[in-house]
């Protein structure tokens, strides 16, 4: 009767569905993902450490690689014969103009060293936010030797930082200075060529500052982006895009730091750590471990340890250990990584920090803006030149591997205060994405980098969910 019934009303209001719409009612469409083809770079990976080596070494490792690269940029700008280049600073002669090759030290008088606070017995100053001052002056240094630079405002010394390997042209003065007429840097270098952008868009996201478990960690903000990146969430279109995700790196600051914790103050008094303390201070780690189980469940992810997160110190920042994630570290797919990381995503070469080389920078130049600061290591060609004297590194011995000896097509900075982008030129056709990655608590941002077109977009999660009251 009902089959009859059915047959009879066919197309009335009351009909039977046909077995055709059931399934396509009950069928969950999903887009397949493909795995990119990726290859971590180990550059910034430390094998064996050893604290016995003295931070001289790297300074002479940087030297020794600028050198001929700043001999050649001087050579095209001024000419090798009409200016001597001379091998070292000791080989200046006075009144004569030449071109010397060294190592910048930025002298900052309000920069307070170790044994000012013995020799005084005030209470001790909070350091500034920034330290530059109109007495801020430059010494060039190289292995023979070290002379001041002399020469006005046009040096532009409220732009520079120390560890700089530089070309300068001028003339040595009888009193032993040396009076320069400009500095050159080493430039741009090389870009590689991007793959040609044939087929579908491919898709690279990264995500920053997460802060799991920070007073203003926005949780439902954070679980919308993951679910996004899954593909679980979207209209039909951003689903198909998600589809084409082939990695997602995190970079940095993952959790909230410690001291930002309401329990900080407590422990700190106490000397003692309880129970409940305890919990509090694991709830995080478990919150994050499950966020990322359920992101590298679908995609691969690479994730970087930030200032905040439980990594060493010193620069290069080491992987996160995996007992802190347990449960997504089972998944073959998420990656714990250093910070700097580089990375080589279907022919596309990123490169990228968790934001302290620039944050480090912006406490000794005039202009903080963090954009210009990060063009600037790449005309610096050196991701971190503040280390190791402002910006505690480890004392590596045989290399330098802050020192950029070809440029990435992405560069990225994480745990930026806002998202920008833009392009720098490498003066033979190749062209630098950079971007700033945003804190995603302070703008509940993930940035999106098309590996085929090198456009960069955006996409915000800003959830109106305030809690009960």
């Amino acid at each position: 009767m009902g089959k009859r019934a059915a047959s009879d009303n066919k197309g009335g209001l009351l009909a039977l569905p046909t077995v055709a719409e059931l399934e396509d009612t009950l069928t969950v469409k999903k887009h397949q993902r493909h795995a990119a083809e990726a290859e971590v770079s180990k550059q910034f990976v430390i094998e064996k450490r050893t604290f016995d080596n003295q931070y001289a070494e790297i300074y002479s490792h940087r030297l020794k690689i600028l050198r001929p690269v700043v001999a050649q940029a001087a050579e095209r700008k001024w000419g090798k014969d009409k200016i001597p280049v001379c091998e070292k600073l000791l080989q200046i002669k006075d009144q004569q103009e030449c071109v010397v090759i060294g190592t910048l030290y930025k002298h900052m008088p309000l920069i307070r060293r170790v044994l000012d606070d013995f020799k005084e017995k005030s209470i001790p100053v909070p350091p500034p936010q920034n330290y530059t001052s109109d007495k801020d002056s430059l010494v060039l240094e190289d292995e023979s030797g070290r002379t001041t630079l002399v020469g006005g405002d046009h040096l532009g010394i409220s732009s520079l930082v120390t560890g700089i390997v530089v070309a300068v042209r001028g003339t040595s003065t009888t009193g032993g200075e040396f009076e320069a007429k400009e500095i050159l840097f080493p430039g741009v270098a090389d870009v590689p060529e991007p793959p040609s952008s044939k087929g579908e868009d491919k898709y690279v996201a990264i995500l920053s500052g997460a802060n799991v478990g920070g007073i203003d960690n926005d949780t439902l903000s954070l679980q919308l982006a993951i679910d996004f990146l899954s593909g679980q969430l979207g209209t039909e279109e951003q689903q198909r895009m998600m589809s084409n995700l082939q990695r997602v790196i995190v970079a940095g600051n993952s959790l909230s730091k410690l001291e930002d914790s309401t329990e900080f103050a407590a422990i700190q008094t106490n000397g003692k750590v309880s129970l409940r303390q305890q919990r509090h201070i694991v709830t995080p780690l478990r919150e994050l471990d499950g966020l990322f189980t359920q992101l590298s469940s679908s995609v691969e992810v690479d994730v970087m340890p930030g200032s905040g997160d439980p990594s060493n110190y010193t620069y290069p920042q080491q992987a996160l250990n995996g007992c802190l994630l347990p449960m997504s570290t089972s998944n073959k797919s998420l990656n714990l990584s250093t910070n700097p990381y580089s990375c080589v995503i279907n022919g596309v070469h990123f490169l990228g920090t968790s934001g302290q080389n620039v944050e480090n920078i912006q406490r000794y130049v005039a202009g903080d803006d963090a954009m210009d600061i990060a063009k600037n290591t790449l005309m610096w060609r050196h991701l971190a030149p503040t280390a190791p004297d402002q910006l505690a590194c480890y004392p590596f011995h045989s290399n330098d591997p802050f020192v950029m000896t070809s440029s990435p097509n992405v560069y990225f900075i994480g745990n930026a205060d806002k998202f920008e982008t833009t392009t720098v030129e490498d003066g033979r056709g190749g062209k630098v994405t950079v971007v700033m990655v945003p804190s995603f608590t302070k703008e509940k941002k993930i940035v999106l980098v098309n590996c085929n077109t090198m456009e960069v977009t955006t996409m915000s999660f800003q959830s109106s969910y305030k809690g009960l009251n």
